[in-house]
């Protein structure tokens, strides 16, 4: 590229070059489909609704009336995530940001267990976030 000056001579110029790398939308959203992995939640019906489990590389956040189960999801949640694909998991690590105080380390234990997985290797990979309030909530995520 060619740049005109004042005195009429030329200069080069590099032409600037756009940061990252561009791909067409269809691209983008067929790499994206191909990523993402589901979690099994224990629930045939749940996992029905969520289309096949919880999806990785998302925030999925469960929310209801006490006592509904949010928590005995989130605890089965983190049993299954380091296990294999044949045990509903995904060889992975998860992150539980506990914002009431129900995080039960070993009720997760108990779980991995009852379903004859390693209970030590499960709690090895789950990551603890207590969060106060909302704010400190967002930052972690």
């Amino acid at each position: 590229m060619k740049k005109q000056t004042n005195d009429n001579s030329s200069k080069d110029v590099a032409t600037p070059k756009p940061e990252g790398h561009f791909t067409t939308a269809s691209t983008h959203y067929v790499n994206r489909l191909k990523s993402i992995e589901r979690i099994l939640t224990g629930s045939k019906n749940l996992d029905h609704l969520l289309c096949g489990g919880v999806e990785t590389n998302a925030v999925t956040q469960f929310y209801g009336a006490p006592s509904s189960g949010k928590t005995q999801i989130c605890h089965t949640l983190c049993a299954r995530v380091p296990q294999d694909k044949s045990k509903g998991g995904v060889r992975g690590k998860s992150i539980y940001i506990d914002t009431e105080g129900t995080f039960r380390p070993e009720r997760i234990a108990s779980i991995a267990m009852a379903r004859g997985f390693d209970s030590d290797m499960t709690l090895d990979n789950v990551i603890l976030a207590e969060a106060a309030d909302s704010a400190q909530q967002e930052g972690i995520v």
